[in-house]
């Protein structure tokens, strides 16, 4: 490989520093000066000694950072900065808008809570799986069904938008958000959850609005949910757990939970 080449690829590159490219970018950039000479090969050889040399970071696979070669960044730094850019990314990339943030991180988000998780529940109409966004930092992409029928767009009716950075999300109003987080719990994260849905209670229990409750639970999903959300609102205000029985006794079935 001349070095004529590689320098031009490197003045290119730089002109997205501090910002975040593809391998079929930097693949682009290496076609279009190599020209009739490129070949797949010479362009992973390229990346290969842009890593190498400290021009660019490798942030998850196709994703790269472009930096300074003098400058140095670390994976929290880049964590911080650019998760929710590359989050939006990777969702746009499986469903385009047909898409919204659920469960826990959902819950937060309607406190105003815009900490970067662990793992973060996307809710869509077609894929189920877990995959990683960054370094340590996974999507769980979750899709709902009542027998045969999807039921995501009814879903995505009872969402808000909240903008983070530059990219704007949706995500589960505050009713929704309580039954989702509430459905099959994670062990892990069980007592955190539970304590973070008494706050939500305590803070909100005036507006909550169960006819929102009564729909969600119409579309035949939520029984466990519903049940846990009536058991942890009688350890708080047995008024408010009163609202949630009653949702029960219109719109579901009363369970024996531990």
């Amino acid at each position: 490989m001349k070095n004529t080449y590689f320098n031009n690829v490197v003045k290119k590159i730089l002109k997205s520093k501090n910002k975040i490219v593809s391998t079929q970018k930097i693949k682009k950039i290496v076609q279009n000066i190599l020209d009739t000479n490129y070949n797949d090969s010479k362009a992973y050889k390229i990346i290969y000694y842009l890593k190498n040399r400290g021009y660019i970071v490798s942030i998850k696979k196709n994703i790269f950072f472009v930096k300074d070669p003098n400058t140095e960044i670390t994976e929290e730094d880049l964590i911080e900065k650019y998760y929710w850019d590359i989050l939006k990314n990777h969702c746009k990339e499986n469903f385009d808008k047909d898409r919204y943030i659920g469960g826990i991180k959902a819950l937060q988000l309607n406190i105003n809570d815009f900490s970067i998780p662990e793992e973060i529940q996307i809710i869509n109409p077609n894929k189920q799986a877990k995959e990683v966004v960054l370094s340590g930092k996974y999507v769980n992409f979750k899709k709902y069904k009542t027998g045969k029928e999807n039921i995501f767009k009814k879903l995505k009716k009872h969402t808000n938008k909240t903008k983070i950075g530059k990219n704007v999300f949706q995500y589960s109003c505050i009713e929704l958000a309580l039954l989702e987080s509430l459905y099959s719990p994670d062990i892990i994260v069980e007592k955190y959850n539970q304590e973070l849905t008494k706050k939500i209670l305590k803070k909100y229990k005036k507006i909550i609005d169960y006819k929102v409750i009564e729909k969600i639970i119409d579309l035949g999903k939520y029984h466990t949910s519903i049940n846990r959300l009536y058991k942890i609102s009688m350890s708080i205000d047995p008024k408010l757990g009163e609202n949630f029985a009653n949702v029960i006794k219109k719109k579901s079935f009363f369970l024996e939970l531990n």
